[in-house]
């Protein structure tokens, strides 16, 4: 039997087109509690099991960030006890949205984010194989959809 932590943030595919918009988003806000208010709206916009364990381990993450502020990871501990209190909440199925149906300007924000993003904490420098499935997935909708991508240092 797996434990909640594992099923929510080792077995959800986090690279879903729906969060790593709302993700990418959330990065730009500076102010914690807005922060965690934009991202608590996308969970219950999209209450789905496969979100909430997307949700968790992006606050526990971005935790991570604010080691030099009690008070800042408080608020991050404080939003993760919500989430865990209110599990039955986001019982949806897993959805996403195509790489074919977002704007080209959010399409580059995600894909820049992404092949920009540093893998050294959790993976040792090397881009986990979910990540580079779908950024080969992007770079062939973006072939299609004639996008011109910035170029990634790792091709």
């Amino acid at each position: 039997m797996h434990s909640f932590k594992h099923f929510y943030t080792e077995t959800v595919n986090k690279f879903n087109t729906e969060w790593q918009d709302a993700r990418t988003d959330a990065k730009k806000i500076k102010d914690v509690d807005e922060k965690i208010a934009f991202v608590k709206r996308f969970i219950n916009d999209s209450p789905t099991k496969a979100n909430l364990g997307r949700v968790l381990n992006w606050a526990r993450m971005t935790k991570l960030g604010y080691s030099t502020s009690p008070e800042k990871q408080s608020k991050f501990d404080d939003f993760i006890d919500y989430l865990q209190n209110n599990e039955e909440k986001y019982s949806g199925e897993d959805k996403d949205v195509d790489l074919y149906d977002i704007s080209e300007e959010r399409f580059k924000k995600i894909y820049k984010d992404l092949i920009n993003r540093r893998n050294d904490f959790q993976h040792g420098g090397k881009r986990p194989e979910t990540m580079v499935s779908y950024l080969a997935k992007m770079k062939s909708v973006a072939k299609e959809r004639d996008i011109e991508l910035p170029s990634d240092k790792q091709d």
